[in-house]
């Protein structure tokens, strides 16, 4: 399972909108520099999300939990969301091409570059249906594993805190 520390910013009944801010293994390599992972990570910085989650711990707001999401579901979404997309740009563009040659276009490009694009609009509309689909699966969602005793994070926002 993977691990991260959550703060929650407000509870809603038996849900709780966490914030977490990702921590980047930049600057602890001796190549930090000249990475591109170190370059993106200061140019974009440590970007924070919030997600809604079931409250199983009773957290309140301004408390700190751990989540968690299954290495699988990662894994399976992961490849859906970048394999999908170029799969079918290149599947079309060769589709594309191959209607070219059939239909005795001299030049196969613009019909295989057609192809392609109108296959990556197809890829990132089937990744679109499929995080529909997925986003009330259990499977694919975090969940609050445990509150934090002793450890320190810092965010950069205060917690909304009940009347």
């Amino acid at each position: 399972m993977i691990e991260e520390t959550a703060l929650i910013l407000n509870c809603d009944g038996e849900y709780a909108d966490i914030e977490t801010k990702p921590q980047s293994s930049c600057g602890g390599c001796a190549s930090s520099g000249v990475c591109g992972t170190g370059v993106f990570s200061k140019v974009f910085g440590n970007r924070k999300t919030v997600v809604r989650v079931v409250n199983t711990l009773k957290a309140k707001p301004g408390e700190q939990v751990i989540i968690g999401l299954q290495e699988s579901a990662l894994s399976r979404v992961s490849m859906v969301f970048y394999l999908v997309p170029i799969i079918a740009m290149i599947l079309a563009a060769l589709l594309g091409q191959e209607m070219a040659i059939r239909l005795g276009y001299v030049s196969q490009d613009p019909l295989a570059i057609l192809g392609g694009a109108i296959g990556l609009f197809a890829g990132l509309w089937l990744v679109r249906v499929f995080s529909r689909t997925v986003e009330a699966d259990s499977r694919y969602q975090p969940v609050m594993l445990r509150l934090v005793t002793s450890e320190k994070v810092v965010f950069d926002c205060e917690p909304k805190l009940p009347a």
